[in-house]
């Protein structure tokens, strides 16, 4: 990997008496690159409609085989992906959404794009992630599913929600956006879930010249 941050202090931008680091800097990388990116996008652009599907299912088979999921499906952007996922494991109206308290507005927003309720619940002061220990507490008989968020690199301890989730019958979507090279005990993400969503925007991990999304999942009926 090309290393890009050895800028000098004086390339971050200053306010005030303060320094800022700033949120991305991919165009750096970019610069480095600009050869192989310009000789991608040239068929995108110039290849045509049916060029462009043939592109897509390329990446989507590309990812598969990167992350070890069986099946993907790239869509418009990670809050896409987080309300793919949640149609596609069943949520619907009237059902309940279990999620972390510091939750992203994307992913309370699927919840409710989905017509369900969403039922927060607490963190853990360690790694900001859903506490476990709180979930079954806040399961009713409306909850239909689990959406974990791993957090800043952090998997969510999806594999303790697993038999939770089994033994009252519902499912568990990984809201991977901001983790998407992790491991989970050795996995990847989404491996205790039943689908695992990602964001591939420019400030995200695996950064896109736009925004776009990826949902994965190692089941063919929730991927139909």
């Amino acid at each position: 990997m090309t290393n890009i941050g050895n800028e000098k202090p004086d390339s971050l931008k200053r306010q005030g008496s303060n320094w800022v680091v700033p949120r991305n800097r991919l165009y750096k990388f970019h610069e480095q690159i600009q050869d192989e990116l310009m000789a991608a996008v040239e068929p995108i652009l110039f290849g045509g409609f049916e060029k462009n599907f043939e592109i897509v299912e390329r990446f989507e088979k590309a990812f598969c085989a990167w992350r070890g999921y069986s099946y993907a499906a790239a869509v418009s952007s990670g809050s896409a992906s987080l309300s793919v996922g949640l149609h596609a494991i069943g949520v619907g109206r009237g059902d309940e959404v279990i999620t972390a308290a510091n939750s992203d507005m994307a992913d309370t927003n699927a919840i409710e794009v989905c017509g369900a309720d969403v039922v927060l619940c607490d963190i853990r002061e360690n790694d900001y992630n859903i506490d476990v220990d709180k979930v079954e507490a806040l399961i009713t008989d409306k909850t239909k599913a689990i959406l974990a968020i791993s957090l800043f690199g952090n998997p969510a301890d999806v594999k303790r929600l697993r038999p939770i989730a089994d033994r009252y019958g519902i499912k568990i979507l990984e809201d991977a956006a901001l983790s998407t090279c992790s491991t989970d005990y050795g996995s990847p993400l989404g491996f205790y879930a039943d689908a695992v969503a990602f964001s591939t925007a420019a400030t995200k991990p695996i950064g896109g010249m736009a925004f776009g999304g990826v949902i994965a999942t190692n089941n063919k009926e929730i991927y139909d």
